[in-house]
């Protein structure tokens, strides 16, 4: 304001000089912080493959995993009031301050210290799991596929997931398989621990457990095959949030579709392309 003080009896003062404008000042808070989680992890796994004979073989192998999860972020913070003011007639919405704060001039917090585990804020899952898997060729044109696999979890315990399937082929170049099989999905340590004001946690989660139907059919000859694939899926405890914000064991989602695809290969098309390779796919998926 020309010949005295902005501010001199409150928050507000109008310029009488040339032009009438008033001002306003303001006091907001800039913050600045550092969200760290720090994790620890080792695992062990071992695959084998024995083949008994030429029409059966064996797969079978074992894992171990252990996980120290932070739970709550550790969060440095730092906080600056500012005034800021504003000329009214051009920022009703304080949008436009006319003394912006200058980003370089915040002091950044210390960084969180990352040099130990703080137990107490940590949570440890160990993970085992053991699996075996046969393929058995009856007939020339039949192989049979069967397996187990068993994981236990120090939080949600065991799990069995099986799985079966049959490929077959009826005749030279047409290609049948049938599977059915189970999994399940672990909960991530984000939704299990570490939350937020918007996006909480739920340390009760259960895993995600998918089972699977699927079914398809390719036929390949000379230079060019068409295929088919389907599949319905059906997972129980699937995960979502609830109205708020935390994450649930909603329910059963389940998930159909299919996909065909035609491919070909040309080969020898003139001096410039010596092969054309084309493939088109298209599918449907409805949850």
């Amino acid at each position: 304001s020309p010949g005295g003080q902005l501010f001199p009896n409150g928050d507000t003062v109008t310029n009488n000089g040339v032009a009438d404008s008033t001002y306003l000042l303001d006091t907001n808070y800039q913050y600045g912080e550092y969200w760290q989680a720090t994790n620890v992890s080792f695992s062990f796994f071992q695959d084998f493959t024995y083949k008994v004979n030429d029409d059966l073989v064996l797969n079978f192998g074992l894992k171990y995993d252990r996980r120290i999860l932070n739970r709550d972020y550790v969060i440095n913070k730092n906080e600056v009031a500012r005034e800021y003011v504003y000329k009214l007639s051009d920022s009703t919405n304080r949008e436009n301050p006319l003394n912006p704060a200058i980003i370089s001039s915040f002091p950044f917090p210390d960084r969180p210290d990352d040099i130990t585990i703080d137990q107490h804020n940590h949570s440890r899952v160990d993970d085992k799991g053991i699996y075996v898997q046969a393929e058995f060729s009856p007939l020339p044109n039949i192989i049979l596929t069967g397996g187990v696999r068993y994981d236990y979890n120090s939080i949600w315990k065991g799990v069995v997931s099986p799985r079966v399937g049959v490929v077959f082929e009826p005749t030279s170049g047409l290609i049948v398989k049938a599977f059915f099989g189970t999994a399940f999905l672990e909960p991530s340590a984000r939704i299990l621990y570490g939350c937020w004001q918007w996006s909480l946690s739920n340390d009760a989660l259960v895993p995600e457990k998918m089972r699977t139907f699927e079914l398809s059919a390719a036929f390949t000859k000379n230079n060019y095959s068409v295929g088919f694939n389907g599949f319905f899926n059906t997972a129980p405890d699937a995960i979502g949030q609830n109205v708020d914000k935390v994450p649930i064991n909603l329910g059963e989602r389940r998930m159909f579709g299919g996909e065909a695809n035609v491919k070909i290969l040309l080969r020898s098309l003139g001096p410039v392309i010596s092969k054309l390779r084309g493939d088109l796919y298209i599918s449907y998926i409805k949850s």
